[in-house]
């Protein structure tokens, strides 16, 4: 069976994350990340088995991790669900 990649359409800058922090505000525990999307109208809602959160730096273009699939995603509200570990979400910066 041949698989085929359809992308969705993200429109404009993708939305501000927050991480997650202990219960003594010190150490990162994590981060989640919702991003909106179209999804492709070629496709249906059942041909989709997830989405993946390949992130860069804008200096550079290096990534910063390997993908991260989705940890939830919907087609209807056109939203997506990345959870970033603890590892992953000190390598963003806040502000």
């Amino acid at each position: 069976m041949v698989y085929k990649l359809y992308p969705p359409y993200i429109e404009g800058t993708l939305p501000a994350f927050c991480l997650s922090y202990d219960s003594s505000n010190t150490a990162i525990k994590g981060a989640t990340i919702e991003v909106p999307f179209t999804p492709n109208s070629s496709v249906g809602d059942n041909e989709v088995a997830g989405l993946m959160l390949r992130m860069r730096t804008a200096s550079t273009g290096s990534y910063l991790f390997a993908p991260i699939p989705s940890a939830s995603f919907s087609a209807s509200k056109g939203i997506a669900t990345f959870i970033l570990t603890a590892d992953q979400a000190k390598m963003l910066n806040e502000g």
